[in-house]
């Protein structure tokens, strides 16, 4: 046991033994008081027992020791001799060289001139530029015509207003004739209205709306006159 333990042994027991003293004399003490009281009164003193209070003391255990572990010699083997195989010689095969194909030359196609296939494209045809005046007028006489004929005795007044018999009209054909009047169509006056195109000295346009019978039969002939 070391000094250090042994102190605090002694220590705890020493407490102990002051605490045992200090409670007798208390004891003592409580008795004496109680004779001194007077006849009359009687007084019961209760004393409280003493409380033994233990201290523990924590006592060392003992921690058993870790053997030490001492290396071992070990034997190291010793290679021995093995022996070496020295490779016998492989002999080598060398490979031949197939025989090379010569080409064989054949006729190249002749190419043949194919003559190019022209496809016709269609031309429009020109346009007549316009003129940068717009204000161009033209004065062309138009006679349109209805019945070249004589209306019946029952004809109503329409039929009578635009019927012209077909010697009055053989007589305005040979005014217009005598007096230099030449005929147009309305494309003649189209084209000299848009183009320019220049028209005859007295130009003349004759028409007949309807399409009666009479225009052929009696107006074409003096026409052709």
């Amino acid at each position: 046991m070391s000094s250090q333990e042994f102190s605090r042994k002694r220590n705890g027991s020493g407490c102990v033994s002051a605490f045992l003293v200090l409670v007798s004399i208390l004891f003592i003490m409580g008795a004496v008081w109680g004779s001194q009281d007077d006849a009359g009164a009687k007084t019961a003193v209760l004393l409280t027992p003493p409380t033994l209070i233990s201290q523990i003391t924590p006592t060392a255990t003992a921690v058993p020791a870790t053997p030490t572990l001492r290396p071992t010699s070990t034997s190291t083997p010793t290679p021995s001799a093995t022996s070496t195989q020295t490779p016998t010689e492989t002999p080598s095969v060398t490979p031949t060289t197939p025989p090379t194909e010569e080409p064989v030359e054949t006729d190249s196609p002749t190419a043949t001139a194919v003559p190019p296939t022209f496809t016709p494209t269609a031309t429009p045809l020109p346009l007549p530029t316009p003129s940068g005046t717009y204000s161009w007028t033209l004065q062309v006489p138009i006679l349109m015509y209805h019945y070249i004929s004589v209306p019946p005795e029952d004809a109503d007044i329409y039929r009578t207003d635009l019927s012209v018999t077909p010697d009055d009209f053989r007589a305005q054909m040979a005014y217009l004739a005598e007096n230099g009047y030449t005929t147009i169509d309305f494309y003649d006056l189209s084209r000299a209205i848009a183009a320019k195109i220049e028209l005859p000295p007295k130009p003349v346009i004759i028409t007949l709306d309807d399409g009666y019978r009479d225009n052929y039969e009696n107006a074409f002939p003096i026409l052709q006159e």
